[in-house]
């Protein structure tokens, strides 16, 4: 598996140099970390209505490319971000409790287009939109009681997910600092948390 991620990246990295081959002008290379904020999550399975999630915050970090589309103003928008995504609900009923934690590693492929807005000589807007191809390596477990000892049950699996959409709007300062805001919805075949929506922020470096 590790040699699976190892070759996606290595292959996201390649992409920008066929980019340029092709005519597009690679133009900003950056470092980012995003936060990501989860505003809503739907479980893969039936927790009950009275159903409470209780873990909301996750992280990613990764590298970011944007070459120049000919000589508009648009750019297309990849890289490579790895990120650690959590998620916990709890559901309690007459008879017992039911506790659900999920724990995964998801590497993000972007496919986004931004286009440029000049605002001044040092600060470039760049609203976005567009995908993102994910595989992620998933880890659970569960945990329940009903009337007797709590029982735990765990789960590992492999799968593939998608960003669809992504929305944001990313600022470059300087030509040396990247921030942006963003909202993305995630859907997945492995977690047992199998739609995500997130409000997203970011910072970097560009270099």
């Amino acid at each position: 598996m590790k040699k699976f991620f190892i070759c996606i990246v290595v292959s996201a990295v390649s992409f920008t140099t066929v980019l340029a081959q092709g005519g597009l002008a690679e133009k900003y290379r950056s470092i980012q970390t995003i936060g990501h904020y989860q505003t809503s999550a739907s479980p893969s399975f039936w927790v009950g209505e009275n159903a409470e999630q209780t873990h909301h915050f996750n992280v990613e970090a990764g590298v970011g490319y944007q070459v120049k589309i000919g000589n508009s103003s648009f750019y297309f928008d990849t890289g490579a971000y790895l990120g650690y995504i959590t998620g916990d609900f709890f559901c309690s009923s007459e008879t017992g409790w039911d506790k659900f934690q999920s724990k995964s590693v998801r590497l993000k492929l972007p496919i986004y287009f931004d286009y440029a807005i000049n605002v001044s000589n040092n600060v470039t807007l760049f609203p976005s939109f567009g995908l993102a191809l994910a595989i992620e390596s998933y880890d659970s477990t569960e945990t329940y009681y009903d009337y007797g000892s709590p029982e735990e049950e765990k789960e590992h699996s492999l799968g593939f997910g998608i960003v669809l959409p992504h929305f944001g709007l990313d600022s470059i300062i300087n030509n040396k600092f990247i921030v942006g805001l963003g909202w993305e919805y995630y859907l997945n075949t492995s977690s047992g948390i199998s739609e995500i929506g997130s409000l997203t922020l970011k910072a970097g470096i560009v270099f």
